[in-house]
């Protein structure tokens, strides 16, 4: 059989393959992106009833681009 496979105790993990080092990098780096999309999407759905009225009231110009950018 495979002597890699062996060595690791559940290979179904989706962090089995790495180090442990950048197994945990890698962790971590996915709860960062996680939580702060979580955050934008609480901003966006919190403020929607603002900006929905902004967006009919002025035309769609670089002012307003650069608004909803920036958001």
């Amino acid at each position: 059989m495979n002597d890699v496979a062996d060595e690791i105790i559940n290979p179904m993990t989706p962090m089995a393959y790495l180090s442990p080092d950048l197994a945990f990098q890698l962790t971590i780096a996915t709860y960062v992106l996680v939580g702060t999309l979580g955050v934008i999407l609480w901003d966006v759905l919190n403020n929607i009833r603002v900006d929905l009225p902004f967006l009919s009231t002025y035309p769609l110009k670089f002012p307003t681009v650069a608004y909803w950018l920036s958001r």
